[in-house]
């Protein structure tokens, strides 16, 4: 019995909130939320990452002819890379909680982990 009155008096708050108004608000037309307003113009495309042209200026042909063309290395006197010594290239890195783990660079880290590779022990 004392059941049935709150139910009842849910159900009615239920049906005279369906029956009242139901909140709309009616929108100008000139309104930008408004299906019947114009559709915005585009705005113009960045330039944020636009590069100027580069010019194309040409060298004037008196200086063209008085200049004589210089073949260049490219090696720029640089000297020839260092190889590592025979005992650290032949070394085999290894992590020391996953063993699975192995590389040549002394510099890798273990990809599971993140830890540096040390070296294997009994090479």
């Amino acid at each position: 019995m004392y059941l049935k009155i709150p139910a009842a008096a849910c159900a009615a708050f239920v049906l005279a909130g369906c029956v009242g108004d139901s909140g709309r608000v009616l929108i100008a037309d000139d309104h930008p939320a408004s299906a019947r307003a114009a559709a915005a113009p585009l705005p113009a495309p960045s330039t944020t990452l636009a590069l100027a042209p580069v010019p194309q200026t040409q060298p004037a042909p008196e200086a063209a002819a008085a200049a004589p063309v210089q073949q260049q290395s490219h090696d720029h006197g640089a000297p020839a890379p260092a190889t590592a010594p025979v005992d650290q290239a032949a070394a085999v890195y290894v992590c020391p909680h996953h063993p699975e783990v192995t590389s040549t660079n002394p510099n890798d880290r273990c990809p599971k982990c993140h830890m540096k590779l040390v070296r294997k022990e009994g090479q």
